[in-house]
């Protein structure tokens, strides 16, 4: 499955939360709506993470190449909760 690529920039004005792809449609749009509750400024932090994820996957994706280089040198040091957390992460995500 593949996702939109990034980058993506969140668009907060009054109770309208998007994240939008250089200027393209919503990749992810919610406003007046919500029932649950979380603050407008809760909806706005989430928004601001969920625009973010591109870059996140790819940190995520750069750091696990980082320790698959590192392992060679010790193995079984590396593996780490820190690697099975991106591990898992890029799992999640892709």
């Amino acid at each position: 499955m593949a996702h939109t690529p990034g980058p993506w920039m969140a668009f907060i004005k009054g109770d309208t939360i998007a994240v939008h792809h250089n200027g393209t449609p919503d990749v992810v749009k919610w406003g007046g709506f919500d029932d649950s509750h979380r603050s407008l400024t809760e909806h706005a932090a989430n928004a601001l993470l969920i625009a973010a994820a591109p870059e996140l996957l790819e940190a995520a994706q750069a750091g696990m190449q980082a320790l698959a280089i590192t392992e060679g040198e010790s193995p079984d040091q590396y593996e780490s909760d820190a690697h099975r957390m991106l591990r898992e992460a890029i799992a999640h995500a892709t």
